[in-house]
């Protein structure tokens, strides 16, 4: 209803401050849960490595990796793994759930293009979309 000074009343002061204090409580809440919930502490570990014989006529040779992800962390993450020769990525896209707390065996592979010697290794990171 109008008052005598034109304006709408809307809700009592104190319903107002109540719901602003409740705002305000809701959002420490989730700040704190992000700022006192560590992130995932995955280590990747016990790499090997696997080479195929050369494909002479194609000149090429698979190489595979087998490894263990550990997540020391509270919550679980995903990672990916890319395979690497010499620096340069064979493979990516290797995605991994690592529940918190627990350990995974991965495997990637990858084909070389030619059937010299090459150092291989591994890479794992959190994807851009897990936010860490």
């Amino acid at each position: 209803m109008d008052r005598p000074g034109g304006s709408l009343r809307r809700g009592s002061t104190r319903h107002q401050m109540e719901m602003g204090t409740a705002m305000l409580l809701a959002g420490g809440l989730a700040i704190a849960l992000v700022v006192l919930v560590p992130p995932p502490d995955v280590i990747l570990s016990s790499p090997q490595f696997f080479r195929a014989d050369c494909d002479v006529q194609n000149d090429t040779r698979t190489v595979s990796a087998t490894f263990t992800l550990t997540n020391r962390g509270v919550i679980g993450a995903a990672m990916e793994v890319d395979l690497l020769a010499d620096g340069s990525t064979l493979t990516s896209g290797n995605l991994f759930e690592v529940p918190a707390k627990s350990s995974v065996r991965g495997t990637v592979a990858g084909l070389v293009h030619d059937c010299g010697s090459h150092t291989y290794s591994l890479r794992a990171f959190y994807p851009a979309s897990s936010g860490f």
